[in-house]
């Protein structure tokens, strides 16, 4: 009976270890089931440009390749090369096995999963009992940082990485062979999967904190041997960043971010204390609160209190919390100018991403404020030694329950007084924003249902029957509750845990808005994916979103399956990644200059190029009116088809220009889509017997502006003047001023005919009287080489973005290829580094093996 008795208690003590872990584990993905089971998230970067870029990811694993070039996007772009963790392995195994809707959440809920996970570790590792870990496991794996931040896939990373970095620190400068090499892993994964900037604010508190116990215990030894992990980690994520590198070189970020534009993204003090209390207090123009620093009051509780009782122990986990905070204020401190004095920070925007340092700071202090809390807790509720007497607790109860009647006062006092003055506050707030209206870019209706809209958002703001409100001010209550009788309560810390996982769930829910898998599955009409005619430019998809929203959302209704639905319909870059369909936009930040450059000139809304010619800059009325000036750009770029809401017919536009109202008509409360094709778009590969050359690529674009096409002939522009002076040679140049001179006789036959297209390699037939030019209106980018006939040929930039090589007359056999830059030495460099820490993980691995072993068998 005594081995039964002691093999169920072995059994209940193992269940209690692993159940924390295991419910970590599986949470997330329950919190993400829906959208694995079909559903979107309502987040656009995410349907717009994060999803749609794995989905053709996911689509060229299944195939058995790792695709880099994607000829759909920009004219093309090196998609396997920007922010995006295109190499990790954490990100393939689900994309492939999945698919790349399902597996896409798959991955997001799996880095969720281990940042809980490593975060429960770390605890541990730190002292905390199962109870306190698990509490400091789902307040940073499910915090609204976490939870809502992970769906952008690059930045799941970093959530993961931090943690991991800093118990594997732990563990090395505590003896353990295996944490270098599991340094070196992690590391490496972070590398290959992360944002850059997320990699960077993930990799500096565990470098510091190995710096500062090597400084405490006089091991510099084992500091410098973490030199090692990193090292290779380096080296394995070559196969990333070696061919980033000239891509980087070559766009608008090359030289850096100004102050203004890296400051984007900065945390208002008022936004941030807002946020930590009640996330959804939206007042327009007062506070917009940063809702992703919330974590709950109970956790938020003890963390003050873990800060305020322990300073000594807990001094580092303050000081990690206080940066990532003074670094998330970005503009809002003086302090931020070292940002953009520290290398790699200044090509970065977006500093409230450094609270994911608060954020973990706070949940691990949470889980030592439990325990010390539990620790000095009586016994029970009546002990007066303890918490001096029954007069004393009663009156904190009373004081807690005054201080919380307040509260919930003030937001009813707020809310019936918005309702009761609501007819008068609207009548002088519409006439006050017409009076105000400066540009006329929307009619009057917008601007009073934005008047509504910003109403409503106040009256929900308000409302304590508002999920938004109800569940932040039932965690105050429950904190207060805690605080003055629930601690001392049998089971005190699994009500806490629970307690505070549901506050961070619930709310969570409700920054996790869903588009419904049948809308997911829809096509747009036939009308807006026709690549026979030429590329497709969606022109101000956004602002057209913009106006709509503001509309339903005056009116009380939510938008966001109309504008999921709009943006697909618009083809709204990225959407023409996942349908196959050519567009000349794009939202990738590291776009080539002369790629951001076209877009700005075509008024793109995510242009960042800037210029005499930028029309992105100018009002939505003066786009209105200039795009017609800038159709002999279109055409030279390959544009074919023109999407809009807008209903557009300026007299500056071409007579081959069909204009096709309501093509795809209204439904709902969807405006209609109208469709403008050219009678005759420029082919994607041509034959020019003459160009011309300017010195820059705005130079090119004034020159396209000056010459509209003639007869069908598609004008070409290059900005290279060296290579092709060289390349052309004195007879092309003799026959082209012959063929100029007046009555001078047929330019005779050019023609080019794309044989074969694997978007990496594009084989070209042309055929050309004399000596020409042959252009193709594919983006130029670092990595594409040519050869003409065999022999090696230059590449030029042509009509200010494209590529064009110097064909001899005759028939003869163009080929493009695409290897990005360092592409054979990164391989070679990530396969040796790689190998390397997976010989050094499974050694290490195996000797901690056999000296268990040996330890069993000497016992």
């Amino acid at each position: 009976m005594n081995a039964i008795h002691a093999s169920r208690a072995l059994s209940l003590s193992r269940l209690r270890t692993v159940a924390g872990p295991l419910f970590l584990l599986a949470l997330p993905f329950l919190v993400y089931g829906r959208f694995i089971l079909g559903d979107e998230l309502a987040n656009a970067d995410v349907f717009l440009a994060y999803r749609p870029a794995h989905a053709w990811l996911a689509a060229g694993l299944r195939r058995g390749t790792v695709p880099l070039w994607n000829p759909n996007l920009l004219g093309g772009f090196p998609l396997a090369f920007t922010e995006y963790g295109w190499f990790s392995p954490l990100n393939w195994l689900p994309l492939a096995f999945f698919g790349g809707h399902a597996g896409y959440y798959v991955a997001v809920a799996a880095y969720v999963a281990l940042a809980g996970l490593t975060t429960y570790a770390l605890a541990r590792q730190w002292g905390a009992a199962r109870a306190a870990a698990l509490l400091a496991g789902l307040t940073f794996g499910h915090s609204l940082f976490v939870v809502v931040g992970a769906p952008l896939l690059n930045q799941a990373p970093a959530y993961a990485a931090l943690p991991a970095l800093l118990w594997a620190v732990d563990r090395h400068f505590a003896g353990a062979r295996l944490a270098a090499p599991a340094v070196g892993v992690a590391l490496a994964l972070l590398l290959l999967g992360g944002h850059p900037q997320m990699v960077l604010i993930a990799a500096f508190p565990p470098g510091a904190y190995a710096a500062w116990l090597a400084w405490r215990r006089i091991q510099w030894r084992r500091l410098l041997t973490l030199a090692l992990p990193a090292f290779l980690a380096a080296g394995a994520s070559a196969v990333r960043f070696l061919p980033t590198l000239p891509l980087l070189t070559a766009s608008t970020r090359g030289g850096g971010l100004t102050f203004d534009a890296s400051a984007i993204g900065s945390v208002n003090p008022l936004a941030l204390a807002a946020g930590l209390t009640f996330p959804s207090l939206t007042i327009p123009r007062v506070v917009d609160p940063q809702w992703a620093a919330y974590v709950g009051a109970l956790p938020l509780s003890f963390a003050l209190a873990a800060a305020w009782r322990e300073r000594s122990r807990v001094g580092l986990l303050i000081a990690l919390g206080v940066a990532g905070t003074v670094l998330a204020l970005g503009s809002y401190t003086p302090l931020y100018w070292l940002v953009l004095k520290t290398p790699l920070l200044a090509y970065f925007r977006e500093p409230s991403r450094f609270l994911l340092w608060t954020v973990l700071a706070v949940a691990l202090l949470a889980a030592r404020g439990l325990d010390r809390t539990l620790a000095h807790a009586p016994d029970a509720p009546d002990a007066p030694s303890r918490i001096g007497g029954r007069a004393g607790s009663r009156a904190r109860i009373r004081w807690a329950v005054a201080a919380l009647g307040f509260v919930v006062f003030s937001f009813v006092a707020t809310n019936t007084s918005l309702r009761v003055v609501e007819a008068q506050a609207l009548r002088v707030a519409y006439v006050r924003a017409l009076a105000g209206v400066r540009s006329k870019d929307y009619p009057a209706e917008h601007y009073v249902a934005a008047v509504n809209r910003a109403w409503r958002q106040a009256l929900h703001a308000t409302d304590l029957r508002d999920p938004g409100l109800l569940i932040p001010m039932s965690a105050l209550g429950t904190a207060l509750w805690w605080w003055t009788s629930g601690r001392t309560r049998p089971g005190a810390a699994a009500s806490t845990v629970a307690l505070s996982g549901l506050v961070v769930l619930s709310y969570g829910q409700t920054r996790l808005p869903a588009i419904p898998a049948a809308v997911v599955a829809e096509r747009p009409a036939p009308a807006t994916q026709d690549p026979s005619n030429g590329r497709t430019w969606s022109w101000l998809p956004l602002a057209a979103d913009f106006e709509m929203r503001v509309r339903m959302e005056g009116a009380g209704r939510d938008a966001n399956v109309a504008s999921y639905q709009l943006l697909k319909r618009l083809l709204a870059p990225n959407f023409g990644l996942v349908l196959g369909v050519p567009s000349a936009d794009g939202y990738e930040n590291l776009a080539t200059r002369e790629q951001a450059l076209l877009a700005s000139a075509l008024g793109s809304e995510r242009a960042v190029a800037t210029g005499d010619l930028d029309l992105s800059r100018a009002g939505i009325q003066e786009r209105r009116r200039m795009i017609g000036e800038r159709w002999p750009i279109v055409l030279a770029s390959g544009i074919g088809t023109l999407l809009t809401t807008e209903r557009l017919q300026p007299l500056t536009w071409p007579a081959a220009i069909h204009y096709l109202p309501g093509q795809i008509p209204a439904s709902g409360s969807l405006p209609a889509v109208n469709v403008f094709r050219a009678g005759h778009p420029a082919p994607r590969a041509f034959v020019s017997p003459e160009w011309v050359v300017v010195e820059s690529a705005e130079e090119a674009l004034r020159e396209l502006m000056r010459r509209p096409r003639v007869d069908g002939q598609v004008p070409a522009v290059i900005t290279d003047p060296i290579s092709m002076g060289d390349a052309a040679s004195e007879s092309a140049r003799a026959t082209r001023e012959a063929q100029r001179q007046p009555g001078s006789s047929s330019l005779g036959a050019y023609a080019a005919r794309i044989v074969h297209d694997e978007g990496h390699r594009l084989e070209i037939e042309t055929e050309a009287d004399t000596d020409a030019l042959l252009v193709l209106l594919d983006a130029a980018a670092p990595g594409w080489t040519a050869t003409v006939t065999d022999a090696p040929a230059p590449i030029s930039t042509a009509n200010v973005a494209f590529r064009a090589v110097p064909v001899p007359a005759g028939r003869h056999t163009v080929v493009f290829s695409y290897t990005p830059p360092h592409w054979h030495v990164a391989l070679r460099i990530t396969a040796l580094a790689s190998s390397c820490l997976g010989v050094w993980l499974i050694g290490a691995a195996w000797t901690r093996r056999d000296r268990r072993q040996s330890a069993r068998q000497t016992v």
